[in-house]
């Protein structure tokens, strides 16, 4: 009995062996199927959610903010630039030495005369100046004039002659100013700045006269305390002849720095 027991006994021990280790062995080929499918289940999972969430996600960090109107940015930078040149603007009036009332509807145009011929007619000169002064005054709605010269060899007084020639363009008598007691360019200045003081309100100054003479007349007003601006000359030549041309050219260059030490001379003394 004792032998028969013993190998029955260790048959079964073996048939539970074999079974626990086959249990084991499915169990743990289960368990690894299991966790590669797992893991692949959740690659899937993360694929498809990927795939799903991330479009969104793009949107919402890919909003474009609002967009401002370029009506509006253009108004802004209009303002900006505007308040900008009023500073300039204000800033310039300290540097100036002349009245900056360019913005006025009153212009005044100076006419610096000329030599009167012996039978009291203008000279080509002094018409051209007169013509020139007329064409600046049609920039303007409402110009008034001041013809400056006193009488010379021949005739009346410039100022008188090329009054006469503004009245006779149309021009009505109470917007002429006649200035008749400047016998050069610097006394005919000093005059006008006289005169531009006792004006109830000034508007931009404009100068008529021949070309080689402007800078001369511009440089004594400017020296006096008067902004002017030039009215284009007239395209004729001063003289036919070209030694006189050349003459009243040359002569400007000891003129201009000569009453330019006077101007200011007057204007450091007051007189």
């Amino acid at each position: 009995m004792t032998m028969v027991v013993a190998p029955v006994m260790m048959a079964r021990h073996r048939c539970r062996r074999n079974g626990r280790h086959g249990g084991d062995g499915r169990r743990r080929r289960s368990d690894g199927r299991g966790r590669r499918s797992g893991a692949g289940g959740e690659r899937e999972s993360r694929k498809q959610s990927g795939g799903a969430e991330r479009p969104a996600s793009r949107d919402k960090t890919h909003v474009s903010p609002p967009r401002v109107e370029s009506d509006t940015l253009y108004q802004l930078d209009t303002q900006s630039r505007a308040v900008q040149d009023r500073t300039i603007i204000a800033s310039s009036r300290l540097f100036s030495m002349g009245n900056l009332t360019l913005n006025s509807p009153m212009a005044i145009i100076l006419i610096f005369g000329a030599a009167v011929l012996p039978d009291g007619n203008p000279s080509a000169t002094l018409r051209h100046r007169v013509e020139a002064a007329l064409q600046c005054a049609k920039n303007h709605p409402r110009p008034r004039f001041i013809p400056t010269g006193a009488a010379g060899r021949h005739g009346p007084s410039e100022a008188a002659v090329m009054a006469g020639l503004l009245v006779k363009a149309g021009v009505p008598s109470n917007n002429i100013l006649i200035e008749k007691t400047g016998y050069d360019t610097l006394s005919s200045a000093r005059a006008i700045q006289k005169m531009l003081r006792g004006l109830p309100s000034n508007g931009s100054v404009w100068v008529a006269t021949s070309a080689y003479h402007l800078p001369r007349c511009l440089l004594l007003l400017c020296i006096l305390g008067i902004s002017a601006h030039l009215c284009t000359p007239h395209s004729a030549p001063a003289a036919t002849a070209w030694h006189k041309r050349w003459y009243w050219r040359i002569r400007e260059i000891p003129a201009i720095p000569y009453d330019a030490i006077l101007a200011i001379w007057a204007r450091l003394t007051g007189h």
